[in-house]
């Protein structure tokens, strides 16, 4: 039967994380840049020479302008991780198998003890504890992949490689799913690869941003 407790509590887990930190990332250009942009904007028009290439506030305004190319992309690939998460966390509390034999494997898991560590468990504690551990990976995943969409220019080289650095995470995912979970779970982390990639690209092409 479904533990409807532990269910629950998941997906208060669930809401709470995604609702509230991404609430303190919700900028897309910093006030220092954009002060800079404005500064920027009166010295040309006033007649003073700027350059343009090493201005702070013209590269503030290029984050502003270009930056939003690679905002839906990390941000589709944020939806995605946190719908990931939260398959994942109703899927493996919720599973029950069908077959006799499997449910007697299951009661094993719950009923037979063993020592681990200094801690006697069952595979049920390891079970619930890893595939727990994976749900709160997933959604400060999700988390992360938002906060990179309103990446500046000051942060635009980290932005770019945490970016690939979570698409080359899911490659391995694809690999793994087809090899022990199944097609739905590839094809999540297939498109949230792909969606990352392209805003790691779209990160890389904007002027004044690359590396």
């Amino acid at each position: 039967m479904v533990d409807v407790r532990r269910l629950h509590a998941a997906i208060g887990v669930s809401w709470f994380l995604w609702r509230f930190p991404p609430l303190a990332v919700l900028w897309t250009v910093s006030p220092h840049d954009d002060q800079n942009y404005c500064a920027a904007k009166a010295r040309t028009q006033s007649g003073t020479q700027v350059d343009f290439r090493n201005d702070r506030g013209y590269r503030a305004y290029l984050t502003i302008k270009a930056g939003m190319r690679a905002k839906l992309p990390l941000r589709m690939s944020s939806i995605v991780l946190l719908l990931f998460a939260l398959g994942h966390t109703a899927g493996f509390l919720s599973f029950q198998p069908k077959e006799p034999e499997a449910v007697e494997v299951l009661e094993s898991m719950r009923r037979v003890p063993f020592a681990f560590g200094r801690r006697t468990v069952h595979w049920m504690d390891l079970y619930m504890g890893f595939g727990l551990a994976i749900s709160v990976a997933g959604f400060i995943f999700s988390i992360i992949a938002w906060r990179l969409s309103t990446a500046t220019v000051s942060e635009a080289s980290l932005a770019r490689t945490i970016a690939w650095l979570l698409c080359i995470m899911q490659l391995a995912s694809v690999i793994l799913s087809l090899r022990y979970f199944g097609p739905v779970q590839a094809g999540f982390s297939l498109g949230c690869a792909t969606l990352l990639a392209c805003g790691a690209l779209r990160l890389n092409s904007i002027p004044g941003m690359k590396a």
